[in-house]
């Protein structure tokens, strides 16, 4: 599931931190990933502190937060949020 400016990604989000192909989330045996290819880098917003993530993945503690941007004071309207159904 792709993220980014672009009209090509599956979810299309308009920012001044947000590329054209900001990231995707990847469903794996072991859990949810989000994998970051953007210029600028994604934050986890986390209880226990926010993490950076910038041309890396990361496996998600559900529920979580991702902001496409370096961090969540640069954008905070640009929250993904996912959770287990």
């Amino acid at each position: 599931f792709t993220v980014g400016r672009g009209k090509e990604n599956n979810a299309r989000i308009r920012g001044t931190h947000v590329s054209r192909e900001h990231g995707h989330f990847e469903f794996r045996d072991d859990g949810i990933y989000f994998l970051d290819h953007s210029s600028n880098g994604s934050c986890l917003l986390r209880e226990t502190g926010d993490t950076l993530i910038h041309q890396g993945e990361t496996l998600l503690e559900l529920p979580a937060e991702v902001c496409l941007a370096p961090d969540r004071s640069k954008a905070p309207e640009q929250l993904i949020v996912v959770t287990q159904s």
